[in-house]
């Protein structure tokens, strides 16, 4: 068949036959069209959840040195939620101090950074079911540990933990004649504890014993004192009033309980 535009001719190698009742022009428009069109009907794009975290606490959330992408248990329970609540996950590594504020500008929709549950912060943002109880513990350095096991023998002592975090309120409360030196990151305050620039650490009890026990680099230099200076629990953070969001997450963690996956991966990641 030839078409004619423009006064130019086109051979469009089709055969077409005048059909009943159907204009030449139309069957032949409907002919060309047709490889436009969807093969089949398109699966929807799934829906999209950022997780924030600060990823400078192994063995809880931590970048791979190997890969350089986050990894540990954090970011594999963040992970099977999004399979149980059907969204796709992707994460945010941000300092601790700016982390709160990515739930405001939008960066992220929900943080899973080991944060503790208080009343404090429940006044600004929403939480999940908790899913892992810790305490703080003391970190010092190994030989050490008859020196500082109470609170009258690190009076005027440097004593060290994360800014902005329950173990610097723990120190505060517990060790009030210390002399509290805070940290951006939990490397930072390990790397001073090391060098003797303090005299222990106060810190989340799987970051305490990953230091202590597990990396080949620290674990003959420090060691973690039994004491339990706190009880408390981690717990997924929302936007105020995201109920929506909030109640899927919820949702998955009872089935992640349920199927056994979250104590697998506690079994998994905090020996």
């Amino acid at each position: 068949m030839v078409w004619v535009v423009g006064g130019r001719a086109f051979n469009l190698g089709i055969e077409v036959r005048p059909v009943r009742g159907l204009p030449l022009l139309v069957l032949v428009m409907g002919l060309l069209g047709c490889g436009e069109r969807a093969s089949g009907p398109q699966e929807p794009s799934r829906e999209k959840v950022v997780f924030a975290m600060n990823a400078a606490y192994p063995p809880l959330e931590f970048v791979d040195p190997a890969t350089g992408r986050v990894d540990g248990f954090s970011v594999e329970l963040a992970r099977a939620i999004g399979e149980k609540a059907g969204v796709d996950v992707s994460f945010l590594n941000i300092d601790w101090k700016a982390i709160f504020g990515t739930l405001e500008t939008g960066d992220a929709d929900a943080l899973l950074s080991s944060v503790t549950i208080t009343e404090e912060r429940r006044k600004k943002y929403d939480f999940s079911s908790p899913y892992l109880t810790i305490s703080q513990k003391l970190v010092v350095r190994r030989g050490e540990e008859a020196l500082y096991d109470s609170p009258e023998e690190l009076s005027g002592k440097p004593v060290g933990a994360e800014l902005g975090t329950t173990g610097a309120l723990v120190l505060q409360e517990k060790f009030p004649m210390a002399v509290m030196k805070t940290y951006d990151s939990a490397p930072l305050g390990f790397a001073d504890l090391k060098a003797g620039t303090i005299v222990g650490l106060m810190m989340d009890e799987p970051v305490a014993y990953e230091y202590a026990k597990h990396r080949p680099e620290t674990k003959d230099t420090f060691t973690v004192l039994p004491n339990r200076f706190s009880e408390e629990s981690y717990g997924i953070v929302v936007k105020k009033g995201d109920a929506a969001l909030l109640g899927r997450i919820d949702g998955a963690l009872a089935a992640l309980t349920a199927d056994g996956t979250l104590q697998r991966l506690r079994d998994k990641w905090l020996k």
